[in-house]
């Protein structure tokens, strides 16, 4: 079962305690391989099993918690992602960057869509990696992009790479940059033209 959750995934960053009568170490050893992240023996105490759900509930929201206020994309790969969950993000980025480099519509049912997933099973396990949603988790991805363009190409207009990021609007597109790397896409230019 644990290794049926943690392959799946829509269920691989759920929580895992085993309580079971199976009580010898090496029993122990294979459930936790097999993806438990706690093991306990019957029988339990009532206690301690509500004592580990909270515990293992704080620890995920506290990591949550403090690399999901991060804006700058360097911390944010910093964050302590688990290879399925990179690998997972992965796959979200490749989805929302397909789309844009054939001029389509970045909406979060369509990138549900294409991680075969249904809108409230995509929200929920974009929230419990990323701690944000995943119309945020798709900003982040199109500014990582202009960013990208910005650096690479110095003639691309700004309105060009606003389009090419998914931002029909030009204005939230300079807003949604500022917020991330906390200058506006014109002064981002002319820092790195002054440091060349």
């Amino acid at each position: 079962m644990c290794r049926r959750v943690r392959g799946n995934e829509i269920t691989d960053h759920i929580p895992i305690i085993v309580v079971t009568a199976k009580i010898t170490e090496e029993e122990r050893i294979r459930g936790l391989e097999a993806g438990a992240d706690a093991y306990l023996a019957k029988p339990f105490n009532a206690d301690e099993l509500r004592t580990r759900v909270e515990k293992l509930l704080e620890r995920h929201h506290l990591l949550r918690n403090k690399y999901s206020h991060d804006a700058g994309e360097e911390r944010q790969q910093e964050a302590p992602y688990t290879a399925v969950e990179r690998r997972f993000l992965a796959k979200v980025s490749d989805a929302i960057y397909l789309r844009l480099s054939s001029g389509k519509s970045t909406e979060v049912s369509q990138i549900a869509s294409a991680m075969c997933m249904s809108d409230r099973q995509f929200y929920r396990k974009i929230n419990a990696i990323t701690n944000s949603t995943p119309t945020v988790y798709i900003q982040r991805v199109k500014i990582k992009k202009a960013k990208s363009l910005l650096d690479g190409d110095a003639q691309m207009s700004f309105g060009e790479i606003a389009e090419r990021c998914g931002f029909n609007d030009y204005s939230n597109f300079v807003r949604t940059f500022k917020n991330a790397y906390g200058v506006t896409p014109t002064e981002y230019r002319r820092s790195n033209a002054g440091s060349l």
